[in-house]
């Protein structure tokens, strides 16, 4: 019994990680609201040595270009609806 007790722990604990790591980038996204998100972006893509002519770089430098503040307020508030899912279901573990 004891053994599954620490199970579930061990799960809650993972489901709140995973709660903490998107709260985190949710926050990061609201930050980016009237800045310039392809700036950033770039900025990301220098600092993790990635080659923009490249296929994924690319799309995320697209995207970035293309962001409008409403999309990113949604994706923040996206973000915020799974941490509060992630962290009820860590709760209830």
């Amino acid at each position: 019994m004891h053994g599954r007790l620490a199970g579930l722990r061990a799960v809650a604990a993972f489901e709140a990680v995973k709660g903490a790591i998107v709260l985190i980038a949710g926050f990061g996204l609201a930050r980016l609201v009237h800045r310039d998100v392809q700036e950033v972006a770039e900025a990301l893509v220098d600092r993790l040595h990635l080659d923009p002519a490249k296929k994924y770089p690319r799309i995320f430098l697209d995207l970035a270009a293309n962001a409008s503040d409403a999309q990113l307020w949604g994706l923040a508030a996206l973000a915020m609806t799974y941490v509060a899912l992630r962290f009820a279901e860590a709760y209830g573990l």
